[in-house]
């Protein structure tokens, strides 16, 4: 989610097309080419903010695709780095009176401390609310300053919607009194980057995705989803998603194409998070199962069952192994091999 944030530049365009280049690769969950364009971008503009922000939303994306926190030292270095460059960056703008240069630097401040926070918000959402107030400050700074860069609203409408979904443990703080009005403030925010924004265009449609469907907007959410996976094929994270839409619709034939895809990009990608696999595997039996395949849906489900059988013996791993004994007995009754409904 972090990288979202960090899809933002300055106006010159060859660090433009370097940093899109680099998003694109990031997107596609690319990540070792992702970084490299970014070390090189960083190695020709040693000064600029933006590289070393972008790395580190990089690294955020990779620790949460694959559920790891090797690389949080160096997420928080860079961040830390990109921060003082942003500072130059504002400093420098003051004393030129060049106010597009000052934009920037606050929108890179406000990028490089909101990072922080929503990593910090996973663990310790208290702690992040008190960090993120400086990130919005500088962000607020961007938009007074120059109310043409549309890519602030992305951060601004995270921060508005999270802030409306604390915990009730946390609703002593006076600026979480009025939830409703926080939430329909921060969807607002985000569906402006997604219509007006440009680095932050397609991330933010993702992260409007996961708000609709939060909301119970699923119409709303599955044509954004569907665009998403269209545009990038190669992604796992946008196909969840996707995927998720499709079976709350009921639309299950499209359910089951995009589970199998599923099955196939973490087989190949993702073959030591057993996690992945087995979800993906479970939703694939299901569907195969809604749309007639009962042979196949046998085969995933007894996969599902063996994997299960390595698994931690927890309330939601017994709760899908009995869903895929019922998906087993049914296919197989459907097939005329035993009882069944």
């Amino acid at each position: 989610m972090i990288l979202a944030v960090a899809l933002l530049c300055s106006d010159d365009p060859a660090l433009h097309d370097r940093t899109m280049e680099a998003m694109e690769y990031g997107m596609r969950e690319r990540y070792s080419q992702a970084e490299a364009l970014m070390n090189g971008i960083i190695s020709d503009y040693p000064d600029e903010p933006i590289p070393y922000i972008l790395k580190a939303a990089l690294l955020d994306l990779y620790m949460a695709d694959y559920e790891v926190n090797t690389r949080e030292k160096e997420f928080y270095d860079l961040l830390k780095t990109g921060e003082k460059k942003a500072d130059a960056v504002i400093k420098s703008a003051k004393s030129s009176g060049d106010k597009r240069r000052l934009a920037w630097g606050y929108f890179y401040k406000g990028a490089a401390i909101g990072f922080k926070a929503f990593r910090k918000g996973r663990s310790n959402p208290a702690s992040a609310v008190t960090i993120a107030w400086d990130a919005v400050d500088n962000l607020a700074l961007c938009l007074q300053t120059d109310s043409t860069i549309y890519d602030a609203y992305y951060p601004l409408g995270m921060y508005d919607y999270a802030i409306s979904e604390l915990p009730k443990s946390l609703s002593w703080l006076p600026f979480i009194k009025d939830k409703e009005t926080r939430k329909q403030k921060g969807i607002e925010e985000l569906e402006r980057a997604w219509r007006q924004g440009d680095y932050t265009r397609d991330l933010a449609q993702f992260s409007l995705t996961w708000v609709y469907m939060d909301e119970g907007r699923i119409k709303d959410a599955y044509p954004l989803a569907k665009d998403l996976v269209a545009r990038y094929p190669e992604s796992r994270t946008f196909r969840w998603l996707l995927g998720s839409c499709q079976r709350r619709l009921g639309r299950w034939a499209e359910a089951e194409e995009t589970y199998s895809e599923l099955v196939y990009l973490v087989l190949n990608e993702q073959i030591h998070r057993p996690r992945n696999v087995l979800l993906a595997s479970y939703w694939c039996a299901q569907a195969k199962f809604q749309v007639g395949k009962y042979e196949e849906a046998i085969e995933y489900a007894n996969f599902v069952l063996t994997l299960l059988d390595e698994m931690e013996d927890t309330k939601e791993n017994r709760k899908m192994r009995d869903n895929m004994v019922k998906i087993r007995t049914k296919a197989e009754a459907r097939l005329g091999r035993g009882e069944g409904e």
